[in-house]
């Protein structure tokens, strides 16, 4: 059926026929893991040099090692578990739901859990649910059974970067520190709008930059500079004119305006060279010395972006950088939270001001768009009054302000 001709249905019918087509693709599933528990149990993957049955699947189907070891496992379980399998052949249970009970009646062996008590609740739950019981069980038999320290599973992470130079995590942690670094990411996301576009950034922009600014915070706690150190290369034409690029110690190339911004509260090292080779290298100095940045936060106490107010992760921002001369001192000095320090060096913002007030000395400072227009922030709406509110229109509101 086209799209032309579907657009054509009723949408009360069209709804109606998505159950029965996929009761039909779940039957043909269940045909498919018959035919692969067939095909296994005959062994018939040697023939063509496969190690296991699922690494054939993986070179025949083209799917992932995770999806093809999952068919494998449901195709060995469903001979002992009839009624699950005929569930399963009969549309009333997906594929997921059976692979999670069929799992449950493996961990519930001898413990009277029985292929009609799974398949009950196949029916009865959502696939979630089950693997949600599936990871419980899990989690339960592991804590009951010996282990040797060697044989615990252990916390593993992982990380490269591609060649335009965006970095990738990936790795496991045990619950209670995977707890403790989401609660932390949490408390370091910024919930504020977009000040440009009044919008909120999805729940990962916020989570990846949350991250960001734990990385940075905890660099600029260290108490040894050169381990925390992380090394920038640029040349002082880009750095004064934010033009150009600079270059990570990695070999990544960064935009010169990101150069910039570290660089605004940062240990900066001048590099003479030729192109014979180094002719000679001055001291390393901070930017902005230890006790001018205590009297910074003192003074402005949070971010000084319009209406952030953020306290935690903040940096030194020169409102003329000091390779152009700017002074480091305080009225050339302010805060500015990881997001609205980006905003004003990469977004092409400005400022303009004087942010030291005193007496007879007013408080000018403004913050420019990048097309010169002066921000002028609104208040934000207030929470919505949820008294006698549904759930579901609850939830809904919630979605809409994040």
């Amino acid at each position: 059926m086209d799209l032309e001709a579907m657009a054509a249905i009723p949408v009360a019918a069209l709804g109606a026929m998505i159950g029965p087509r996929h009761a039909g693709i779940v039957a043909d599933q269940a045909e498919l893991m018959a035919m692969i528990g067939s095909f296994d149990a005959r062994e018939g993957w040697r023939a063509d040099g496969a190690v296991s049955m699922a690494t054939w699947l993986v070179a025949a189907l083209k799917v992932t090692y995770a999806t093809a070891s999952g068919w494998v496992a449901l195709a060995g379980a469903l001979p002992g578990l009839p009624k699950l399998a005929a569930s399963l052949g009969d549309g009333e249970v997906c594929l997921e739901s059976a692979a999670a009970a069929a799992q449950l009646a493996t961990l519930g062996s001898g413990r009277g859990v029985t292929d009609e008590g799974v398949t009950t609740e196949a029916k009865a739950l959502p696939a979630d649910l089950l693997n949600k019981a599936v990871r419980r069980q899990e989690q339960a038999a592991a804590q009951a059974a010996p282990q040797s320290a060697a044989a615990r599973p252990r916390a593993a992470l992982r990380w490269w970067h591609s060649e335009d130079g965006w970095w990738q995590f990936r790795g496991w942690l045990p619950p209670e520190a995977g707890e403790a670094l989401a609660r932390a990411i949490d408390r370091a996301e910024d919930d504020g709008p977009d000040p440009a576009t009044g919008e909120y950034d999805p729940g990962e922009v916020r989570a990846a930059e949350g991250l960001a600014a734990l990385a940075s915070a905890s660099l600029a706690a260290d108490a040894d500079p050169d381990r925390a150190c992380v090394v920038v290369h640029v040349g002082v034409g880009e750095l004064v004119t934010g033009q150009g690029t600079g270059e990570l110690a990695s070999g990544v190339a960064v935009p010169a305006e990101v150069v910039r911004r570290l660089a605004c509260d940062a240990r900066i090292e001048a590099v003479l060279a030729r192109p014979s080779g180094v002719v000679g290298i001055g001291r390393a100095s901070r930017q902005v010395p230890a006790p001018l940045l205590r009297y910074l936060k003192d003074r402005d106490g949070s971010c000084r972006f319009p209406g952030c107010g953020r306290t935690r992760h903040l940096h030194a921002h020169h409102i003329q950088h000091w390779a152009n001369g700017g002074e480091t001192e305080p009225r050339n000095l302010l805060l500015l939270c990881h997001r609205h320090h980006a905003l004003v060096h990469e977004g092409g913002w400005s400022l303009t001001g004087n942010p030291e007030p005193g007496p007879g000395v007013a408080d000018t400072l403004s913050f420019h768009r990048h097309d010169g227009t002066v921000f002028q922030p609104t208040a934000a709406p207030p929470p919505p009054d949820i008294a006698g509110m549904d759930l579901m229109t609850y939830l809904r509101t919630r979605h809409d302000r994040e």
